[in-house]
C-alpha cells in the first residue's frame, strides 16, 4: 500500500479517559505493536520515558484488544440501562432498587448506573467488533439497540407521568440540563442529548437546552430552564447540578440516578453476635426464637439453619429426604460448604436443643417465622413455573395460622410474593409474606450470611419487622424495599452477572475464530487497567441460579431482555466452541473425533465445587458422545458411577477438555502431544510480554 517503502508500522491504541490524558499517559500501561521488530523497537522507545508498563502484542491482537475494551463497556452500559427500562416499564423505581444491590455488596461492584451512553468512541468500536465478526457479535448489537433507545425510554416516562395530569408534551415547554455526551466535559460529540432534544421537538414540545461546560447557538442560562420548564430531563449530569433545587410541580427525568433513591431504609448491622439468644421483646421471645425452615437441608436452608442456631434461635429443619437429616443429625454435612462441617458439629454438641429435623410439615405450627427455600424454576419453554411453590403452600396450609409469617428466600418470579399472599387470604388466614432473597457465594454461606447486607420486605409493616428480627442478630445491614421491588433486585444481579460472563465468553469465541489468543489479549486489557477490572475469564456458566434467573428476568418483561438471550445463546454453546476447537486440533492431525479417547476434567458448575447441577460439562459430554467419541469423566469432588481416577484419565485420552478447573489441577502435567482444549484458561499459557515501568 506504501508503493515499495519498507516503512514499519505499529498500533499502540490508545485507552486514556477524555478529560485525564495528561495523567493517564503517564500512568497507565501501553499496549504496544509492530509489524517486524524495528517498528516494534521504535514504539518501545516512545512510550519507555513515560514511565509506564510495557505490554507487548501482535498488530491484530492489538486492534482486537481495543476493540474488546470498548465494546467490554458498551455491554456494560447496556446491561444497566436495560435493567432501568425494565424497571420503568412495570413502574418500579430503579434508583432504589440499584442501590439496594450494590450497597457494600462486592458482587455487584461492576454494575454501572443506567445513563445515556455515548460519544465518538464506544459505540463505535462496539460496531466495528460486529463487523469483524461478520455480524455474529450478538450482545453488541443487543446492548446497540439498548443503548440508542435510552432518549426514547425517558421520553416515554415524561409521556406517562404527563398522561397521569391529564397533559402533553405537545405545545409543552420542556428543558433539557446537559448537552455533553459525559459528565463533567465539554464534548457534545455523538451525545444523545441531542438524539432526546429532537424526539421532543418531533412531539410538539417547546425544548429549552443547557450546558455548564458546552456552548452552542440557542442554549440558554440554567435558571431559565428551571423558571420556564414543566418537565426536566438529566441529559447529563455535570457536578453543578447535583445540588440543584428543582420546583415543587416540575417532572424530572433523570436515568442517570444522579439524585439520591427516595425514602430507601438502610438500617445498619451491628456485626454478629454468635450464641446469643436473638433480640426480641420479652413478651415475644420464646414464639420468635422458633423457625422452621422447608428445604432445610439443601445448600440454601441448612447453612442458614445453623447460622440462626448459632445466634440463638430454635430452627425446625424441615425436609423430605430423611436419610439427610439422619446424617447430618449425627454430624454429616452433605455438601461442601466452608466451615459447614466444623459448626455443624459445635451446634450439636452445645446447643442440641436448637436443631430440631423432621420430614414432616406439621412442625411448623408452632414457628412463628416459616422460611421457605423453594422457588420458581423455568419450564420446558424457559417461561416461570409456580407449580413447586404453590404445593408447598398447599401443604404448609393446614398447619398455619393467623399471626405468622412466611419467609421466602429462593428467586421468585416478580409477583409471586404477592400471590402466595393472596392464596392465603383466600384461605381466610392472615399471614404475613416476606422476600428476602439469598444472595450467597455457594460454599461461603457461613462466612457471608454474617457479613453482606440483607434485602428484606414485607407484605405489611408486621410482617417487615419480623423479617427485620431474624437477620438482625446477624449483624448485618437491612435494606427495605417493597416485595416486588426487592423479587426484581435478585433476578437484576444474577442476570448482571449472567449477561458479564457472557461478554468475556463471546470475545473468547471471537478470538478463536480468528485464530487469536484470547488470553494474551486478555491479559494486555487487564493488567492494571481499572476500567477492564470487571472482565472475567471466560467459562462455562452455569448452575442452578444465573441461567433461571436471567430467563425469569426475560419472562418478566415479556422476552424483550435482548442481551439476557444474546448472553443465553453464547454461554450455552460454549461446549460447542470448545469441541469445534479439540475437532479443528484433531483435523490438523488428520483424525476424526469419532472413535477417539477424550477426557473431562472437572464435571462440577464451578470450581472447587461438589454441585454438578446444570453443569456445562455435561453437555459437552453429550456433545462428545454425538460425535462418536469415547469419553471419559472425572472430578476431584464429584463421584459417580462412571467416573474414573484422574491418572486413568491422563495416560488414557488423546484429548483432556478442561470442564471445570479445580484448584487441584492447575499442576498437572500433561503427555507430550496430548491435546488440551482449556476455556478457562487455568492451563499454563504462552507468557505475555510485559516490559515493568522503569524505576
Amino acid at each position: 500500500m506504501l508503493e515499495g517503502l519498507e516503512v514499519g508500522v505499529s498500533l499502540c491504541p490508545e485507552r486514556i479517559a477524555q478529560g485525564f490524558a495528561l495523567d493517564e499517559l503517564t500512568r497507565l500501561p501501553q499496549i504496544v505493536s509492530g509489524s517486524d521488530q524495528l517498528a516494534l523497537t521504535r514504539a518501545k522507545q516512545m512510550f519507555a520515558p513515560l514511565g509506564v508498563d510495557l505490554v507487548q502484542l501482535e498488530l491484530q491482537e492489538a486492534e482486537v484488544a481495543k476493540l474488546f475494551l470498548n465494546s467490554w463497556r458498551y455491554v456494560v452500559f447496556g446491561i444497566a440501562n436495560q435493567f432501568y427500562q425494565i424497571a420503568a416499564a412495570k413502574g418500579l423505581d430503579f434508583n432504589r432498587i440499584y442501590t439496594a444491590i450494590t450497597h457494600n455488596y462486592p458482587r455487584a461492584k461492576g454494575l454501572q448506573r443506567p445513563g445515556f451512553t455515548a460519544g465518538p468512541r464506544l459505540f463505535k468500536d462496539t460496531v466495528q467488533l460486529a463487523a469483524y465478526c461478520r455480524h455474529t457479535f450478538s450482545l453488541g448489537h443487543a446492548a446497540m439497540l439498548v443503548n440508542e433507545t435510552m432518549p426514547d425510554c425517558v421520553l416515554e416516562q415524561a409521556k406517562r407521568q404527563l398522561d397521569k395530569q391529564g397533559l402533553e408534551l405537545a405545545g409543552m415547554k420542556v428543558g433539557i440540563l446537559g448537552m455533553a455526551f459525559k459528565p463533567d466535559n465539554d464534548d457534545a460529540r455523538e451525545s444523545l442529548a441531542f438524539k432526546l432534544r429532537r424526539l421532543l421537538t418531533w412531539e410538539g414540545a417547546d425544548v429549552l437546552c443547557t450546558d455548564v461546560y458546552v456552548k452552542k447557538d440557542g442554549f440558554v442560562g440554567l435558571q431559565e430552564v428551571l423558571d420556564q420548564s414543566k418537565v426536566i430531563f438529566i441529559g447529563c449530569p455535570h457536578s453543578e447540578y447535583k445540588k440543584i433545587e428543582y420546583p415543587k410541580d416540575a417532572i424530572v427525568i433523570d436515568c442517570w440516578l444522579s439524585r439520591p433513591p427516595s425514602s430507601l431504609k438502610i438500617t445498619t448491622g451491628t456485626g454478629a453476635r454468635p450464641a446469643k439468644a436473638a433480640k426480641v421483646s420479652d413478651d415475644q421471645k420464646d414464639s420468635m426464637q422458633r423457625v422452621a425452615i422447608i428445604g432445610g437441608a439443601g445448600h440454601v436452608g441448612l447453612p442458614f439453619s445453623l447460622v440462626l442456631a448459632d445466634h440463638g434461635f430454635t430452627v425446625v429443619i424441615v425436609d423430605l429426604d430423611q436419610s439427610k437429616l439422619d446424617s447430618i443429625a449425627r454430624g454429616g454435612f452433605p455438601f461442601m460448604e466452608h466451615g459447614g462441617a466444623e459448626l455443624l458439629k459445635k451446634v450439636l454438641k452445645e446447643f442440641p436443643e436448637r436443631l430440631v429435623f423432621t420430614t414432616e410439615y406439621t412442625a411448623v405450627r408452632d414457628c412463628s417465622i416459616i422460611i421457605v427455600t423453594i422457588g420458581t424454576p423455568t419450564d420446558e419453554h424457559l417461561n416461570p413455573l409456580f407449580s413447586g411453590v404453590e404445593s408447598c403452600i398447599k401443604r404448609l396450609r393446614p398447619s398455619l395460622h393467623n399471626g405468622q409469617t412466611l419467609l421466602l428466600r429462593s428467586t421468585l418470579f416478580p409477583g409471586s410474593s404477592a400471590r402466595i399472599q393472596s392464596m392465603l387470604r383466600a384461605e381466610g388466614l392472615e399471614i404475613g409474606v416476606t422476600f428476602c432473597p439469598e444472595r450467597i457465594a455457594q460454599g461461603y454461606a457461613l462466612e457471608e450470611l454474617t457479613e453482606l447486607p440483607q434485602i428484606v420486605s414485607g407484605s405489611d409493616a408486621g410482617a417487615l419487622a419480623r423479617a427485620k428480627s431474624l437477620f438482625a442478630p446477624l449483624g448485618v445491614d437491612l435494606i427495605e424495599l417493597g416485595l416486588q421491588e426487592a423479587e426484581v433486585a435478585k433476578l437484576f444481579l444474577n442476570s448482571w452477572r449472567y449477561v458479564v460472563f457472557g461478554t468475556a465468553n463471546q470475545f473468547y469465541q471471537i478470538a478463536m475464530l480468528k485464530g487469536l489468543d484470547f488470553y494474551q489479549i486478555h491479559t494486555a486489557i487487564t493488567h492494571k487497567y481499572n476500567r477492564a477490572g470487571g472482565l472475567t475469564r471466560p467459562g462455562f456458566t452455569a448452575g442452578p441460579c444465573l441461567f433461571k434467573d436471567t430467563m425469569q428476568l426475560a419472562a418478566y418483561c415479556r422476552h424483550t431482555y435482548s442481551l439476557g438471550h444474546a448472553a443465553m445463546l453464547v454461554n450455552e454453546t460454549m461446549p460447542n466452541t470448545v469441541m469445534e476447537q479439540a475437532k479443528q486440533e484433531l483435523a490438523r492431525q488428520g483424525l476424526k473425533m469419532a472413535g477417539t479417547k477424550c477426557g473431562i476434567l472437572g464435571m462440577a458448575f464451578k470450581p472447587n465445587n461438589d454441585d454438578f447441577r446444570e453443569s456445562l460439562a455435561f453437555k459437552l459430554r453429550r456433545l462428545l458422545l454425538w460425535e462418536g467419541a469415547e469419553v471419559l469423566c472425572t472430578d476431584v469432588y464429584i463421584k459417580r458411577e462412571g467416573y474414573v481416577e484422574l491418572q486413568d484419565l491422563l495416560s488414557q485420552c488423546k484429548i483432556i477438555l478442561i470442564g471445570c478447573p479445580h484448584r487441584e489441577y492447575a499442576g498437572i502435567k500433561f503427555k507430550d502431544g496430548q491435546t488440551v482444549v482449556d476455556c478457562w484458561g487455568s492451563v499454563a499459557q504462552t507468557p505475555l510480554t510485559i516490559l515493568p515501568a522503569a524505576a
